[in-house]
């Protein structure tokens, strides 16, 4: 049962002074919104939230997530952006626990504050300045009655869906795990989502194609994935490799290189 659960009424909005240890945890929220409980852990989650204004806001922060696995990607990028930084501007508190960067990860959430943030760091700006989606090389039969889950998918990715998109490829590489034309076009859209670690992982796949419009696509949005996440010089040097294949990403990734050097 939740013994840790207080009531905390009158914090609000405030998380300074805020006793986390009294609150819901992380697992408390995925399974009170992703799994089938026990109606009396049901109640105490729910009666706790009602008075604690913070565990509301982290409730309904945690309902714009579709999925279980949607919400834990999320709030794992999220731990690491604020690592990062954290670590970056108090290099001497290397030793801090995770609790920490957890705990935030669940404020940032909660008041929609991630975005805001994320919206605020110069390389995550600077990527999403060249972030344009890539054009769709895979033909739709534009027939109902053929149509197949990659081909919906990819109606969404052409109707600016990416989040729709993002979900449908992910099912469809579930079955097709060596399609890497579908790895490319799931890491765009997890990209252009902020889902940053997924957008990595499918890419990287995505780069081995034999199909050089793929290979060298997924190494351009690879090195944006990079950039936003604050990995400099794995972005260096995929942008590298970029502007000697002379092909069609050449003149952004020079131009990326150069912004970056005089950032």
């Amino acid at each position: 049962m939740l013994k840790h659960l207080k009531s905390n009424r009158a914090v609000g909005n405030n998380f300074a002074g805020h006793d986390a240890n009294s609150c819901l945890t992380e697992e408390d929220i995925i399974r009170y919104l992703f799994h089938k409980i026990a109606d009396e852990e049901r109640f105490q989650i729910e009666n706790h939230f009602t008075e604690c204004d913070l565990c509301y806001d982290l409730i309904a922060g945690a309902r714009k997530f579709n999925s279980e696995k949607e919400l834990r990607s999320h709030l794992e990028q999220t731990r690491r952006e604020i690592q990062k930084k954290f670590l970056r501007s108090v290099p001497a508190r290397r030793g801090s626990k995770l609790a920490y960067y957890s705990a935030a990860a669940l404020v940032l959430i909660a008041f929609s504050g991630f975005g805001y943030w994320m919206s605020h760091d110069p390389n995550r700006q600077l990527a999403d300045e060249y972030l344009k989606p890539y054009s769709n090389t895979i033909p739709l039969s534009r027939s109902q009655s053929q149509e197949t889950l990659l081909e919906e998918a990819m109606a969404a990715y052409e109707l600016e869906d990416y989040t729709l998109a993002k979900g449908m490829l992910s099912e469809f590489i579930d079955q097709n795990p060596n399609n890497l034309s579908a790895h490319l076009y799931c890491g765009i859209s997890a990209l252009i989502s902020n889902d940053d670690l997924e957008s990595i992982a499918h890419l990287q796949k995505a780069s081995y194609s034999q199909d050089t419009r793929i290979a060298d696509a997924a190494e351009w949005y690879l090195a944006l994935a990079n950039l936003k996440l604050d990995n400099i010089n794995e972005a260096k040097t995929i942008l590298v490799r970029v502007v000697n294949k002379n092909g069609y990403f050449t003149d952004s990734a020079r131009s990326l290189l150069e912004r970056i050097k005089n950032e």
